[in-house]
């Protein structure tokens, strides 16, 4: 869901707004502000508004929405899961978010997964903000594990937490080297978006390695409960680059 709170430039050029502005334009959307920081993320010297809100409704749930403005435009608007911030005045910021294997309980995720949210520099030209652009989310996730043990496991993990939540180009760059070299990114792109929503139920090294992740699948119809499929499989990972990155899949018969 994106927001629109208006495109005239004049009010951005005003700077940030009072919080009542923004906690009035959230409310509408069921949405209560958390956290707020003012701060130059795009590198036009004057400061951007960072929010972090949660549903009203639903004080203990750990989704989170991230928001960017530039005065009263939106600039930035992503659905995150209980989400660590670090500010990287003049380019964006970085997004730390808990891995939660299928048998762990919210409050105790055993690793967490990192990605960038920069200002397109190219595309805003030599201004900042008032000159356009936009902020991009970086294909490359950085995923810390728990123990190099379970490293393998966590990567096949934060790969399917990102394709629940669509964040498929992000999901594509944890394949190995070979895999994406291999397949054809489109065609992949093409069967993700018309599946269900994947979700991991199970998930386990296999007793022969680590590096063998036996999977448990539910594959459910976006927006809703109902199950598409349920299915099981193995995924071949491998290091590469000083990260552990999926290399084949095989589904299991039954």
């Amino acid at each position: 869901m994106s927001l629109s709170f208006g495109s005239a430039r004049a009010q951005s050029e005003e700077g940030p707004r009072p919080d009542a502005y923004y906690s009035t334009e959230l409310a509408r959307e069921g949405l209560t502000i958390v956290d707020r920081v003012d701060v130059d993320l795009t590198g036009d010297n004057r400061p951007e508004t960072v929010l972090v809100a949660m549903e009203t409704a639903c004080a203990d749930c750990p989704e989170r929405r991230l928001f960017v403005f530039d005065g009263a435009r939106p600039l930035a608007d992503l659905d995150l899961d209980a989400p660590a911030l670090a500010l990287r005045p003049g380019t964006g910021l970085s997004i730390t978010q808990p891995v939660r294997l299928p048998s762990e309980p919210l409050c105790c995720p055993s690793a967490s997964f990192s990605m960038d949210l920069s200002w397109s520099s190219a595309e805003r030209g030599v201004g900042g903000a008032e000159e356009g652009g936009t902020f991009v989310l970086e294909p490359n996730v950085t995923i810390t594990a728990a123990s190099p043990e379970q490293a393998p496991l966590h990567s096949v993990a934060v790969y399917y937490a990102l394709l629940a939540s669509g964040r498929y180009e992000q999901a594509w760059e944890l394949h190995s080297a070979a895999y994406r070299t291999q397949a054809y990114y489109p065609l992949w792109l093409r069967e993700q978006v018309e599946a269900g929503v994947p979700v991991a139920t199970a998930l386990a090294p296999d007793p022969a390695a680590s590096s063998i992740i036996r999977v448990e699948v539910e594959e459910v119809e976006p927006d809703s409960a109902v199950t598409r499929q349920v299915y099981a499989g193995i995924w071949q990972t491998e290091p590469e680059d000083g990260a552990w990155r999926l290399s084949q899949f095989s589904r299991v018969a039954g």
